[in-house]
């Protein structure tokens, strides 16, 4: 009878606590070695996103272009034009400007 209340009193279900520290190393070697490809994906991701509102900002200079019959003097005509939103602009990583005098195209500006 004490046998079988000793089997029972045991749990066998659970981990010990060497596989636990095991799981968790691993853990953190995995965490380790990825870590330093996610700042790279970032800057690809940043890099991407300047693109496309570049790319979009062109676009809508060319759109009211076709309806104004002008080109836009700032980049505040095509907000104020409901172009483009305000925030769009403040939302890359550099800040945007017309690349020349017509005011055709604009591109990031280094600082």
């Amino acid at each position: 009878m004490l046998k079988n209340l000793n089997k029972h009193l045991r749990n066998n279900n659970g981990f010990t606590l060497i596989e636990m520290l095991i799981v968790m190393s691993i853990i953190a070697v995995l965490l380790i070695l990825i870590t330093p490809k996610l700042a790279d994906h970032q800057e690809s991701i940043t890099r991407k996103s300047d693109d496309a509102i570049v790319g979009f900002v062109n676009t809508q200079i060319q759109a009211f272009y076709l309806d104004e019959g002008q080109f836009p003097s700032t980049l505040d005509d095509l907000v104020s034009h409901d172009y483009i939103d305000a925030e769009l602009i403040g939302s890359a990583s550099k800040p945007i400007d017309f690349t020349d005098t017509s005011n055709k195209k604009v591109a990031l500006v280094s600082e």
